[in-house]
């Protein structure tokens, strides 16, 4: 960069252009055009893209009949929002047999939130940069694709659409006679949402996702630090922007769709990140996230349920990665070697809790002795704490009793190998 800079000829009087200004006069400009037109002008050059602070890209499927509404009434994005970015699970979030998350991205205080005036509906051929891909065009054959920029407040830290909804009003002097109230369309953001870009939204750290049906692309934005995205069965394609360094947690529980070409290279940053769940990601396999664990020296939760790990755990002994992690669970999973499990397990003493229910290729002796071993250390480290699912059926009016750890132990089979 500064050999570019040597390069460049310095700017005199005689050649002044927009970015010889001062960035507050930058800001201040871009401040009066909407939102369209700052992700057109932030799609033009690097200097540009810092005039795009907070600004999201939505992709929606609809119906003609509700496009058709939609482009002849004042557009609304009813979406969760919260100015506080992060905060920690409750023990409510815990499903029995599951590992227990570390943070929740969608923040309890987070309150219903209506996005106007910044939001239009425009065709897919406004030649908007979507995804780092080339200009997104409307598609001959599917006419029903539209996109949905949107200007996110400078507060909005934290962001759930998972009860998200693209609803309508009429404006306020329409050149026709507007449609009855119930005939304007409310479109779930479950049902319609395709693609997701927050790539601009500079100031987004969580977002929140969960169960979209039909997403299939997701740039996440540069500065996230908890990201939830379970249940999205179509997503495919996950992409970060500039590595995410800030990124704590990732949750992507039931994506069977999602290709393990998104962590094969080394665009992911994971040098901060503390829980990665990738329970049921059907065709990510063991090799595709080699190269993120590696460098994840902070992770503490690593779920891996139903997984083809291939050597994974091997890999991961042979060069000491994830020194610090305290829960794995890899039930249901295959290609798990009973060596490598117990030795991964002995050789990380802050190791508490390792899940290998189902795991086929896992023997039984080497399944007693890993939960033996996880009962002492939680024991030895005063792990034990109240439990509310061990004791939901304790009667209310007793005191909560506390719940010891325990793990069930295995039979080897009759005339096999000793494998379950």
């Amino acid at each position: 960069s500064m050999l570019q800079a040597e390069m460049m000829p310095p700017h005199t009087p005689s050649d002044p252009d927009l970015f010889s200004l001062p960035a507050e006069l930058l800001l201040a400009i871009a401040r009066r055009l909407d939102v369209c037109s700052r992700l057109a002008l932030g799609s033009t050059c690097g200097c540009a893209r810092l005039l795009v602070v907070n600004a999201a890209v939505l992709e929606v499927q609809l119906s003609s009949r509700a496009a058709g509404l939609l482009y002849e009434a004042s557009v609304t994005l009813q979406v969760r929002k919260s100015n506080k970015p992060l905060s920690r699970a409750s023990h409510a979030m815990r499903v029995k047999g599951r590992v227990l998350p570390l943070y929740s991205a969608l923040h309890p205080e987070s309150e219903k939130f209506s996005l106007c005036g910044e939001v239009s509906l425009s065709d897919a051929d406004g030649g908007v940069d979507v995804c780092g891909t080339a200009r997104m065009r409307r598609s001959a054959r599917d006419e029903s694709r539209h996109l949905l920029p949107v200007g996110l407040a400078p507060d909005c830290s934290c962001l759930g659409l998972s009860d998200g909804v693209l609803s309508a009003a009429p404006l306020a002097a329409p050149p026709i006679a507007p449609p009855p109230l119930r005939e304007l369309p409310r479109v779930s953001l479950k049902s319609s949402l395709l693609l997701l870009d927050l790539s601009r939204a500079q100031r987004v750290c969580s977002l929140a996702a969960s169960g979209m049906a039909r997403l299939r692309t997701v740039r996440l934005p540069p500065s996230a630090k908890a990201v939830c995205l379970e249940a999205c069965s179509s997503l495919a394609d996950l992409r970060p922007t500039d590595g995410c360094p800030d990124l704590l947690s990732l949750r992507l529980d039931g994506c069977r769709q999602l290709r393990g070409a998104s962590f094969a290279d080394a665009s992911w940053s994971a040098a901060s990140l503390a829980e990665l769940d990738l329970s049921w990601c059907s065709r990510v396999e063991g090799r595709d996230v080699a190269a993120l664990l590696r460098g994840a020296m902070s992770l503490r939760s690593l779920s891996l349920r139903g997984l083809r790990l291939g050597g994974l755990l091997e890999a991961s002994e042979q060069s000491g990665a994830l020194p610090r992690l305290s829960a794995l669970d890899v039930g249901f999973s295959s290609s798990v070697g009973s060596e490598a499990v117990l030795a991964f397990a002995e050789r990380r003493s802050e190791l508490l809790r390792c899940n290998l229910r189902a795991a086929g290729t896992v023997s039984a002796d080497v399944y007693n002795r890993v939960g033996q071993l996880m009962q002492e250390r939680a024991a030895a480290a005063a792990a034990a704490s109240t439990d509310v699912i061990e004791n939901r059926r304790r009667p209310k009016h007793l005191a909560a009793r506390v719940a010891e750890p325990f793990y069930y132990l295995k039979r080897a089979r009759r005339g096999g190998d000793g494998a379950s």
